[in-house]
């Protein structure tokens, strides 16, 4: 499905109709919906880290808030 939308985008774009799906196949080859997929669970990863972090930063900051005051 994606890869007809891909070649109407090219054709749209003035690519014959050989171009086009020589791209439209070489994106499908390339793996690029995988990639994208990564990258998504990269974000979810760092969102993770981002809390951690923030936990960390608040509890130091408790401790020290308790052995100075």
């Amino acid at each position: 499905m994606k890869t007809v939308e891909t070649i109407r985008s090219l054709r749209g774009a003035r690519f014959d109709q050989d171009q086009a799906e020589a791209i439209a196949q070489a994106i499908e080859n390339s793996g690029l919906e995988s990639l994208t997929k990564e990258v998504a669970n990269q974000g979810r990863d760092l969102a993770v880290l981002k809390w951690m972090v923030g936990f960390n930063m608040a509890m130091t900051l408790a401790i020290l808030w308790k052995v100075f005051s």
